[in-house]
C-alpha cells in the first residue's frame, strides 16, 4: 500500500520548474536576508525579552523557509524550452491590447472622443468576443451611448474634440 507521502513526493519529482521561479525564490531568500538584518538591527540579541527578539525569530523563520523552498525549486527540471517568462508574463491578448490602447491615445486627438472611442471600442469588442461586427456595432453604439449621457449630460464633462471635428 502507498502512502501519501510517496504519492506526493511522486508527483512532486514529475513537476518542473515555471519560467522565472528561480528568480522569485531567489528574490524571496534575498528579501528574507534583509529582514532578518533589519530585525537584528533593532536590538541585536541582548535578552529573550528584548524588543527585537519576536522579529528576529519570525525573520528566522522566513530565512530557514526560503532556503527550503529555494533548495527545492533549484532542484526541480528546468521548464520546457517553449515556456518563457516573458510569454508568461505577456500573452497575445495583452499586447494587442496595450497596441490597441496606444493607437487609442493617438488617434483621440486627431478625431476626437466620440468617433475614437466608437473605434477602440468597436475593435475590441470584435477582437474579444468574436461573434460578428454586427455585434460588435451594436455593443460599441450602445456602450458609447450611455458613456456620452452619463458624462456629458449628466456630469457635464467637456469631452475632448479632435482636429477634425473642429
Amino acid at each position: 500500500m502507498e502512502t501519501t507521502t510517496q504519492t506526493d513526493h511522486r508527483e512532486a519529482s514529475a513537476r518542473t520548474r515555471k519560467p522565472g521561479e528561480h528568480l522569485f525564490v531567489a528574490l524571496l531568500l534575498l528579501v528574507s536576508i534583509l529582514a532578518f538584518f533589519l530585525s537584528y538591527g533593532i536590538s541585536g540579541f541582548a535578552s529573550i525579552s528584548a524588543p527585537g527578539t519576536l522579529p528576529l525569530l519570525a525573520s528566522s523563520v522566513l530565512v530557514a523557509s526560503a532556503l527550503t523552498i529555494n533548495r527545492e525549486v533549484w532542484s526541480l527540471p528546468s521548464p520546457p524550452p517553449d515556456q518563457s517568462f516573458a510569454h508568461m508574463l505577456t500573452p497575445t491578448v495583452l499586447i494587442n491590447f496595450f497596441a490597441l490602447g496606444l493607437i487609442y491615445i493617438a488617434i483621440l486627438t486627431l478625431l476626437g472622443f466620440i468617433p475614437a472611442t466608437f473605434t477602440y471600442l468597436f475593435v475590441a469588442t470584435l477582437y474579444l468576443h468574436r461573434q460578428g461586427w454586427l455585434l460588435a456595432f451594436f455593443v460599441s453604439v450602445n456602450s458609447l451611448a450611455i458613456i456620452y449621457i452619463v458624462f456629458r449630460l449628466i456630469f457635464k464633462v467637456i469631452l475632448p474634440e479632435g482636429l477634425l471635428e473642429s
